[in-house]
């Protein structure tokens, strides 16, 4: 048994979350809101990757003005990387900006 498989079971059985994190295909994606426009993919990279090995990083770019449109997804490769983050980056500041990081994907059960 793998260690995400391990860590969903003890979820289920220690979590009072009403509905629990959902792996994406090739890993556990993190959704941070509150992202400053300005910030460059350098930024988000250097402070998520802190909390563990990313898978990868996507951010959207508004067309007309070239600045990110405020939010990042962010794949770990591990759910306890996925959820340290969580822990540490939700309420923090990016370029001055508060951000708000949770969950993706949710298992609606």
């Amino acid at each position: 048994m793998d260690d995400d498989t391990t860590t969903q079971q003890q979820l289920s059985s220690v979590t009072v979350r009403k509905h629990q994190p959902r792996k994406s295909v090739e890993g556990w994606i993190v959704f941070a809101t509150g992202i400053p426009p300005e910030a460059e993919p350098e930024d988000i990279e250097s402070r998520f990757e802190q909390h563990g090995k990313i898978h990868s990083i996507h951010l959207n770019v508004d067309r007309r003005t070239g600045y990110l449109k405020g939010y990042a997804l962010v794949e770990y490769e591990s759910f306890k990387s996925a959820q340290e983050a969580i822990n540490q980056m939700n309420n923090t500041t990016i370029l001055d900006e508060k951000i708000k990081v949770d969950w993706c994907f949710l298992d609606p059960n």
